[in-house]
């Protein structure tokens, strides 16, 4: 139980690292207007951790990140 500490950094901050800040996506019509409006209507949502998860635990960026680290810790691809 020791090593716990350290493990858990190696595995999350690994996850870190892979995942960086996910991946977003990015609207690329020619109108940059609805470009802009897109995007701030999906960061609203995406950014939310209430409506996100139900649980309230992660949002949609900060997921990505955990659902690596969960891979690494539980020995996943």
């Amino acid at each position: 139980m020791a090593n716990y500490g350290i493990a858990r950094r190696i595995t999350f901050g690994l996850a870190r690292m892979v995942a960086g800040t996910g991946r977003v996506p990015q609207p690329t019509t020619r109108d940059r207007a609805w470009n802009k409006l897109a995007k701030n209507a999906f960061n609203r949502v995406a950014a939310s951790r209430i409506s996100y998860d139900l649980g309230g635990r992660y949002d949609f960026y900060s997921s990505q990140a955990a659902v690596k680290g969960f891979q690494h810790r539980d020995a996943g691809c």
